[in-house]
């Protein structure tokens, strides 16, 4: 399975398209909203395969070894199943290297808030519990600014459109009039027509890089928020270990 086939998308697919998949993957499996127990897996499999993908480089890179694997694919005399057999073998591989990454992962979690003093871990677990409680307004507020996105984005490509027209229309106004010397006042008002042009050639691709912004930095929240379950995780397998030590030397 190569990362291509992780994202849904096609080897050509544009870096737009990569990042609508990644973003979709991502909303779809980020553990905080799939219970699934490998969850976690595919969704690190999901950001490696974005952070590959995403980068030029490194996309390129993956791409000439995909090609000399394939090419020594077709070279090799292997048989339709012991093809198969590879391929599942090469999946689990990456399951279990996933796995391998998630574990760490949580180790390292485990490590950065188990070296807080213990006032700085109490403002930690309530920053998560405030994140948490605020999901819901944070989502509607993303969904309420996608949307005046929309807006901003059809009423720019209505300002570059006039822009455009009464721009021309200005200048034939004055060729015709012979005004080009006198009319000063026509003159600022074709600038301010060339400028509201400019402005709504620019502002699309503006709204799209905030937008992009919003969204890492929603991920990021979900991925600070999702830690409290290894933060209370690690809480209660210590009290749960301590409670059986002292169960069993009280018996």
């Amino acid at each position: 399975m190569t990362y291509y086939e992780i994202l849904g998308i096609e080897e050509n697919a544009t870096p737009e398209q990569i990042k609508f998949a990644y973003r979709s993957l991502a909303k779809k499996y980020h553990p905080d909203v799939n219970d699934a127990s490998n969850a976690n897996v595919f969704f690190r499999l999901i950001q490696e395969a974005y952070e590959i993908l995403s980068d030029g480089q490194s996309r390129s890179e993956y791409d000439n070894q995909n090609k000399t694997s394939s090419a020594t694919d077709k070279n090799s005399k292997e048989t339709a199943s012991n093809l198969y057999e590879s391929r599942v073998e090469h999946i689990e591989e990456m399951l279990h290297e996933a796995g391998q990454r998630q574990k760490l992962y949580e180790q390292y979690v485990k490590l950065v808030f188990n070296k807080h003093s213990f006032p700085a871990k109490i403002l930690s677990i309530l920053a998560r519990i405030v994140l948490i409680l605020l999901t819901p307004i944070i989502q509607l507020l993303y969904y309420v600014f996608r949307l005046i996105s929309a807006v901003a984005i059809f009423a720019s490509w209505v300002l570059m459109i006039a822009g455009i027209v009464g721009g021309i229309a200005l200048i034939a106004e004055l060729v015709r009039n012979n005004q080009s010397r006198q009319s000063i006042d026509v003159w600022l008002a074709v600038l301010a027509c060339f400028a509201g042009t400019v402005v709504g050639y620019y502002l699309p691709a503006f709204v799209q890089w905030s937008m992009g912004k919003i969204d890492d930095g929603l991920v990021n929240i979900k991925n600070y928020t999702s830690q409290l379950r290894i933060i209370f995780d690690v809480q209660f397998r210590k009290s749960g270990t301590s409670s059986a030590f002292s169960n069993k030397f009280n018996k």
